[in-house]
């Protein structure tokens, strides 16, 4: 079905199918699921690569990538890219437990406490991700399709900050709920 639809920054199909693959609530493991469609799953990487250019905005684009990071098996970023969409990211501290909010539309991104206002937000130290990693690959795949919003933003989803309550450091991929 994605593969008869005229390239489109959203395809309903493709996002259902990347949406599937990309769950961790399966009856098998992924990894065997991966291997008996490799086939497909590559086919349909290759739609969801093609489709990218085709974004009509930086939400489909966000969208489409994280369809692509499903294919790929792009990690964590296969189920938390759309955050990017939503301008904001909940967050865990691996340490504490304290439920964070990551707010990634502000000029200067920081972490808040999700519960408690009185703790003062931290601020968050950009990563600029090396060109081998999957990190790597999306700031590329940003930049090339001029998406300047997303490429601005990757690096601080990437980065690293300290829990308001107990000011533990923490990684922000190492930190989603």
């Amino acid at each position: 079905m994605s593969e008869q639809h005229d390239p489109s920054g959203y395809v309903a199909a493709l996002h259902l199918a990347a949406s599937i693959i990309a769950s961790n609530d399966g009856p098998e493991e992924r990894a065997v699921v991966r291997q008996r469609y490799a086939h497909e799953l590559a086919d349909l990487r290759t739609v969801a690569t093609r489709n990218l250019r085709h974004a009509s905005d930086d939400t489909d684009f966000v969208y489409g990538l994280q369809a692509l990071m499903a294919f790929e098996d792009g990690g964590i970023w296969q189920r938390t890219l759309d955050c990017l969409a939503n301008g904001e990211a909940l967050l865990e501290c691996p340490s504490c437990g304290e439920d964070l909010l990551l707010n990634l539309d502000s000029p200067m991104p920081r972490v808040a406490s999700f519960a408690d206002a009185s703790l003062a937000p931290t601020a968050v130290t950009p990563l600029e991700p090396s060109a081998p990693t999957v990190e790597g690959r999306l700031l590329a795949l940003a930049q090339t399709n001029q998406r300047t919003a997303i490429a601005a933003k990757l690096p601080y989803l990437f980065g690293g900050s300290n829990c308001p309550r107990c000011h533990a450091s923490f990684q922000v991929p190492q930190a989603f709920a």
